[in-house]
């Protein structure tokens, strides 16, 4: 069954969440975003923080959207999707204020992805 016949699929993110001060320091990127490099700052939260992709941005004014995927090695490999909101600060570098888990399948449904999904 292709992709076009199915029911949509949602990842949906429930009530239980959690917002205040960052956890940990930031670490700075550099990201493609409408043919230009922008300067980024995510929290630094990630085993493995090299093997962040980055697959889409989207801005808006002061605002820049992203969405990456995400792949831990070792014992337990992990992945997931991340999406991630940042806004523009006095010197134009991005700050994430918003970051949530994806499954990875949301990738794939959004077109990012290929074969995560088993048909």
């Amino acid at each position: 069954m292709s992709q076009g016949d199915q029911e949509p699929w949602l990842d949906v993110l429930n009530r239980k969440h959690e917002c205040g001060p960052a956890l940990s320091d930031y670490l700075s990127l550099e990201v493609s975003h409408e043919g230009r490099s922008v300067h980024v700052r995510i929290p630094d939260n990630l085993n493995d923080p090299d093997r962040l992709e980055i697959l889409a941005t989207m801005g808006a004014g002061p605002l820049l959207t992203l969405i990456g995927h995400h792949t831990m090695k070792g014992d337990q490999p992990y992945e997931r999707g991340i999406l991630m909101v940042a806004r523009a600060d006095a010197e134009g570098t991005f700050v994430v204020h918003v970051w949530h888990e994806l499954y990875p399948w949301a990738l794939q449904y959004l077109g990012l992805k290929e074969n995560l999904v088993e048909e």
